[in-house]
């Protein structure tokens, strides 16, 4: 029996039953989806539909089914924890409003709420690529995957941000590859961000009294994770300082 990691939780109330969420790989407690629900878990776990969406699911991931689902049984019961991925097909096998709910969930941190125009803006040569795009994939049934959303909202986003000194944005503060790619112009390695994220970590604590930096949700990796963010006037000075300590960690 694989014994789940409890690690640090988030926790969301659906008809006053708290579901619990991994910040650190985004698993959810699926015991607690039914729970809230009325449903068995053992009766979606024994369908045909959730067995071919394992299947697929591992056979697209790599990850065994053994680690989609996550499961242990102790003095206060069964707990089964499952892969994101695998959270939203059992909401939807649950019910739609409950599957819309979920939905809202995953995606907090990247939906904003803009205000509404009474004219139409004009778009910039960018924008326009960016809905060019949107309706080819329309157009053409091109399936975009969650990594590919993701790159798609974050490029959305970048174009929402109003040119320095020109009105307020509800943005005031980025993660380590937004800055680093808007201060040097380069786009550099997973490695080289986390390096480089953990060195910004260490500058802000020492500033800020031993408090780690603020934190929002992104979708890193086919789950939601808390992702350290920085205000644009501290993160900038503090950059410089690093890429003149170790130029090299700054080039691709």
């Amino acid at each position: 029996m694989h014994l789940p990691n409890t690690g640090s939780l988030v926790t969301r109330s659906w008809n006053d039953t708290p579901i619990a969420r991994r910040t650190t790989d985004g698993y959810v407690n699926a015991t607690a989806m039914c729970k809230a629900n009325g449903k068995r878990w053992s009766d979606y776990r024994e369908s045909d539909r959730c067995q071919q969406y394992l299947d697929a699911l591992e056979a697209e991931t790599g990850i065994s089914g053994f680690d989609l689902i996550q499961s242990s049984r102790g003095g206060t019961g069964s707990l089964t924890m499952v892969h994101p991925q695998v959270a939203v097909d059992l909401a939807r096998w649950i019910s739609a409003p409950f599957a819309v709910w979920m939905d809202g969930w995953f995606l907090e941190g990247f939906e904003r709420v803009s205000h509404v125009r009474d004219t139409q803006p004009v778009l910039s040569p960018e924008q326009q690529k960016l809905e060019w795009l949107m309706g080819f994939c329309s157009k053409w049934q091109v399936q975009l995957d969650a990594r590919d959303m993701l790159h798609i909202k974050e490029h959305a986003r970048s174009l929402a941000l109003p040119p320095a000194g020109q009105g307020q944005t509800v943005f005031n503060d980025y993660p380590v590859s937004r800055l680093v790619q808007d201060l040097f112009g380069v786009v550099l390695s997973n490695a080289k961000y986390s390096t480089i994220g953990r060195l910004l970590a260490k500058m802000w604590r020492a500033e800020h009294n031993g408090e780690n930096p603020p934190r929002h949700d992104q979708y890193v990796d086919g789950a939601c994770r808390a992702v350290a963010h920085y205000p644009r006037e501290w993160a900038e000075p503090a950059l410089k300082v690093l890429q003149k300590e170790n130029p090299t960690l700054f080039q691709r």
